[in-house]
Formats: C-alpha cells, sequence, structure tokens
C-alpha cells in the first residue's frame, strides 16, 4: 500500500510516498483560487537521479527524489547522511530500496557483492572510499581532492579528480569547485582541498 508523507519543510504544500512518487496537496493559491492535488514530473541529473523542484515562497530548489523518501521513510538512528539504493538501480527510489549508510560504505556497496554493476571500478588493493587508487605505489595526480567531513573529521574521502567527485556524490560539480577554490565553505557536507595544487 502506498503511503504519503509531508515533505519536511512544505507540510500542507508538498508530500512524498513510499513508491516513490511526489505530489503536490490540494489547496488555495495566492488568487483565493483552488489549486487540484498533482503528481509531480522528475527530471533526471547529470548522474542519473531523479529530482523534482519543489517551490517556497515563491524561491524553486530541486530536490533529489530518493533523499526525501528516506528522510519520510527510513529511519536513521546512527545520523548516516547518505542513501543508498540496494539494487543499485538509481531511479527505483521506493522506500524498501533505499537505506541509510556511511559514505564511505556507500562507495564500496556492491564491489564484492553478487548485485555488483559491471560499471563499477575494481577496488581490490585499495582504500575502498578512493576512487583511482591501485595499490601502495599509486602516485598522486595533480588532479586528486579529498574532502573532510563537516560532522566527523575522521571521515575523509579522495577522488581523482573533482568530477569523478561530484558524480559520485550526486552533488553539483560547480559547486564543488566553489568548495575547493575557497568560493564557498564547503559542498556535500564536505571540506575541500585539492592534492598537489
Amino acid at each position: 500500500m502506498e503511503i504519503w508523507k509531508d515533505i519536511n519543510g512544505y507540510e500542507g504544500k508538498y508530500q512524498v510516498s513510499s513508491e516513490g512518487r511526489v505530489r503536490s496537496v490540494a489547496c488555495l493559491n495566492s488568487r483565493g483560487r483552488r489549486v487540484q492535488e498533482r503528481i509531480r514530473r522528475f527530471c533526471h541529473n547529470r548522474n542519473g537521479y531523479l529530482y523534482v523542484n519543489l517551490c517556497k515562497d515563491g524561491k524553486p530548489k530541486n530536490m533529489l527524489v530518493h533523499r526525501l523518501v528516506a528522510e519520510a521513510f527510513i529511519e536513521n538512528p546512527c545520523h548516516h547522511k547518505t542513501v543508498n539504493h540496494i539494487n543499485e538501480i538509481k531511479t527505483d527510489n521506493r522506500a524498501c530500496n533505499l537505506e541509510w549508510m556511511t559514505l564511505t560504505d556507500n562507495l564500496r556497496y556492491g564491489t564484492h557483492d553478487e548485485r555488483a554493476t559491471k560499471n563499477k571500478p575494481d577496488m581490490s588493493g585499495e582504500r575502498h572510499f578512493n576512487y583511482g587508487r591501485r595499490g601502495a605505489n599509486a602516485k598522486t595526480h595533480k588532479g586528486r581532492v579529498i574532502g573532510i567531513s563537516k560532522t566527523n573529521p575522521s571521515d575523509i574521502v579522495e577522488f581523482e579528480t573533482a568530477s569523478v567527485a561530484a558524480r559520485t556524490l550526486g552533488i553539483s560539480s560547480g559547486q564543488l569547485c566553489d568548495a575547493i577554490n575557497g568560493k564557498a565553505k564547503s559542498c556535500g557536507g564536505y571540506y575541500w582541498r585539492r592534492l598537489n595544487g
């Protein structure tokens, strides 16, 4: 049975369902006219995730659908910040297909599992959260970037390039570059810097 819940911060305006759908709630608009309930259309971001545009006080905002579902339906007692698709299908945003986990575990997920997809890199002999490092003798490339968690300084992630980091974490590459270049304090819950550059 599909269950609907208000979206946090958009109560009485938008709801998300356990099946991964989003709808606007029937209400009166600013002109006093009744607006009918409507299922919202999704768009794909450059990383293949679905997002929906929500509007509050005249300000539109793009929201990732899998995060909306997880925040509404999946318990998160350890306060993890990363949502994982269990079957690794980015567009399957049913609550039963989502789980909270650490970023490190999310990057490692499926690599040594029968559910692994063919397009994931072989991470044997490397730090699982470090794409591009192939064993202890790997060289550090100029484009390599690291992120330090804002809430847990021991949670450090490292990527071959900023574009790989943005694609893996599902964040804007432009915002990530701003964080790396000091134009923004952080991005995606991490403080960023470039290695050897």
